[in-house]
């Protein structure tokens, strides 16, 4: 940020999700046309560590996205900026993400649920890695390309970020003000008393 207060901070989250893709193209990209090849693939440790590095990395974005808020709004905003934020991801992940991820997963790459009662570990070894393969590309799909496009979205941010930040620092001095002068009618009210 010391090096570019323009674009630091903008770049920072830029990086923080361009890293992230990194483990969900390497976790859930590639070949899984072979269903024995995806149940080895999903049961050695390069997923659990691939999906460790995910979770680590893939929070980074939002939080220095927040940063890029905090900066980016005036001070009586930034407490609903931030939540509006928060309440979008999290709702978004939550209501559209699982769905979609099944409905991708059934209906586009050959997911097939066990019939009624029947549980998930009487299916075929040949079935069971269809279906990882199914989830697999699934995953793949929903997380890979959204991401990709809100990288690409989010380099519109170096367009009005500077500007933001002035705009919000200028609301915030006239807000100090603001206050000041209020202070400053309280005290010769009640000196006038």
């Amino acid at each position: 940020h010391r090096l570019s207060p323009a674009h630091g901070r903008v770049a920072l989250v830029q990086l923080a999700m361009a890293l992230s893709l990194v483990p969900v193209a390497l976790t859930f990209g590639g070949d899984w046309s072979s269903p024995e090849a995806a149940l080895t693939r999903v049961q050695g440790m390069r997923t659990p560590m691939l999906l460790l590095l995910l979770g680590t990395l893939a929070p980074s974005a939002s939080i220095a996205n927040r940063a890029v808020l905090a900066e980016s709004s005036p001070a009586a905003a930034l407490g609903s900026t931030v939540a509006f934020d928060v309440v979008c991801e999290g709702v978004f992940g939550a209501v559209v993400g699982g769905p979609v991820v099944g409905l991708l997963a059934e209906r586009s790459f050959g997911y097939k649920l066990p019939p009624p009662g029947v549980d998930v570990s009487a299916l075929s070894a040949v079935d069971r890695g269809r279906n990882v393969a199914a989830l697999a590309a699934s995953l793949h799909a929903f997380l890979l390309y959204p991401w990709m496009a809100s990288l690409s979205l989010y380099s519109l941010v170096h367009l009005t970020y500077a500007s933001d930040v002035r705009r919000a620092e200028a609301a915030n001095r006239s807000s100090r003000q603001h206050r000041f002068i209020n202070v400053n009618a309280v005290q010769s009210r009640h000196q006038d008393d």
